[in-house]
């Protein structure tokens, strides 16, 4: 599944509201959405900080995350999308790298717009 494609799902779940979804009770409710995120980003720094990663285990967390964060975004109407333009106006000015790329030189908080 894309994300874009969950994120309609969620969207869907905002409107539809189906009684018994789990989906509905973090797309209504920012605060249980938020604490989700939280809990699963820190499962995703103990599943990658293990002293031998378990790539399928840091998968499943990374999709818990993923999805978490979605639910979240969608609980607070802000579009994936708009998350995504974020990420591409952090890139700069150099269109020669492909996207998600840096060069040598660019440190990774350069790489999305980060400053000291």
């Amino acid at each position: 599944m894309s994300l874009d494609a969950l994120e309609q799902v969620l969207r869907a779940r905002r409107v539809g509201a189906p009684s018994g979804s789990y989906s509905v009770t973090l797309v209504t409710d920012p605060e249980r959405a938020s604490r989700k995120i939280m809990e699963e980003a820190y499962e995703v720094c103990v599943e990658l900080l293990r002293p031998t990663v378990d790539p399928p285990r840091v998968t499943e967390e990374a999709a818990d995350l993923l999805f978490h964060l979605l639910a979240g975004l969608v609980a607070v109407d802000v579009d994936l999308a708009d998350v995504l333009d974020e990420l591409e106006a952090r890139r700069g000015p150099d269109t020669s790298r492909p996207a998600g790329t840096t060069s040598d030189t660019t440190s990774d908080s350069e790489a999305v717009g980060h400053t000291t």
